[in-house]
């Protein structure tokens, strides 16, 4: 994912070419370039505790390595912020940058229906009004 997602092409920290050691990567949830890799962590979008929780307990083994190795679902973040989020789903926690968050909605509501995950009635009552609150943004754009 390191080297897939980098800005400029990675500069490894050995001849064997198996850490990355420099690239650049932009981060959606602060809006913050990175040069370092070890700033990041690999987030899912859709946790995969809360997937387990709101249905994935069901799933099969290969099902759960699917859903976990999905690039759809996976975004490299800055890492104080994905362990702020840990497990928490789109009515606990939004990243800071707000110029991102609807396009996070969209994203995390992608892989929720993808994978056919259920939300409990007030977590899709809360998710119901922010996509509202977003299309609404789309129209005055």
């Amino acid at each position: 994912m390191l080297i897939l997602t980098s800005n400029i092409p990675v500069e490894f920290k050995s001849d064997r070419g198996c850490q990355v050691a420099v690239g650049e990567w932009y981060d959606p949830y602060s809006g913050e370039t990175f040069t370092d890799s070890t700033e990041l962590d690999l987030d899912h979008i859709v946790p995969l505790k809360f997937a387990h929780g709101h249905g994935g307990d069901r799933w099969s083994r290969d099902k759960r390595q699917t859903f976990a190795n999905d690039f759809e679902n996976l975004l490299l973040v800055k890492a104080s912020l994905n362990r702020q989020k840990g497990a928490k789903g789109l009515d606990e926690w939004l990243p800071p940058n707000h110029a991102y968050r609807c396009e996070y909605i969209e994203r995390f509501m992608d892989v929720i229906e993808k994978y056919g995950l259920l939300f409990i009635p007030n977590e899709k009552r809360v998710i119901n009004r922010m996509q509202k609150a977003c299309t609404g943004l789309a129209h005055e754009v």
